[in-house]
């Protein structure tokens, strides 16, 4: 058995199992009345003056549009996302992910959720690929785990594992903070630490953010991994 076939076979038996462990807790939340959400089409636009994603630059260190649309149903979601993006030398231009997870309730205070990712690139097929994903969040501390069979275009796995909080501050800020290891495979590349932390500011449905990132690989990624500072407008419905 190849080990993409492995990793799906033992990914979804783990998936059931767990399925079965949490009905239980699902039907406490429920009748509790907390933690369901209603079924709901929601959308999200970001303006950001550098698309970063695990300390990388996506766009060149230039101005970045996403949108994404999508459906949610109880702990169900499922959606698009697009993006515009840069790489010096190459074609594409834009991004879309195709995306579905679900949520598995534990407690009041433990989930984790599941996220399958299809990436795919216009106008050259060089980066598309599969990002497979679990968020673990234990009382807001998240602990994420992630494979993508092909990172930035090497045709290449990589593993991610990260961590993440974020939690208000005075004058009604928000403080984020998240660090992460990507374990690479692609010869010529070391594995490498990311950094990322920022401010945000919400008012109703429109948010403001300002960011700081950097990688401990910037010397061998040709700079897109230096440390970048970047504002986001972020608008949700």
């Amino acid at each position: 058995m190849s080990q993409k076939l492995k990793f799906v076979f033992f990914g979804s038996l783990f998936l059931v199992l767990f399925n079965c462990t949490c009905k239980r807790s699902h039907a406490q939340s429920s009748d509790k009345g907390g933690g369901l959400e209603p079924q709901k089409i929601f959308g999200e636009v970001n303006l950001l003056s550098n698309y970063v994603e695990k300390g990388l630059t996506q766009s060149d260190e230039k101005f970045s549009v996403q949108a994404t649309l999508g459906y949610r149903w109880v702990y169900f979601k499922a959606g698009m996302q697009g993006s515009s993006v840069t790489f010096p030398g190459n074609q594409e231009n834009v991004n879309l992910k195709a995306f579905a997870s679900y949520q598995f309730i534990w407690t009041q205070n433990a989930d984790m959720t599941f996220r399958y990712d299809y990436s795919k690139y216009f106008a050259s097929a060089q980066r598309d690929g599969n990002i497979f994903g679990f968020d673990i969040n234990l009382f807001t501390y998240h602990m994420l785990i992630e494979k993508m069979d092909n990172w930035q275009g090497t045709k290449t796995n990589a593993n991610y594992f990260g961590f993440r909080k974020d939690r208000p501050i005075p004058w009604n800020l928000i403080w984020d903070f998240s660090v992460g290891y990507t374990m690479l495979s692609v010869d010529g590349y070391n594995n490498y630490f990311d950094v990322k932390t920022g401010i945000s500011y919400k008012y109703k449905e429109i948010g403001y953010s300002l960011n700081a990132t950097y990688t401990s690989a910037a010397s061998q990624l040709n700079g897109a991994g230096d440390l970048f500072g970047y504002v986001g407008l972020h608008a949700r419905f």
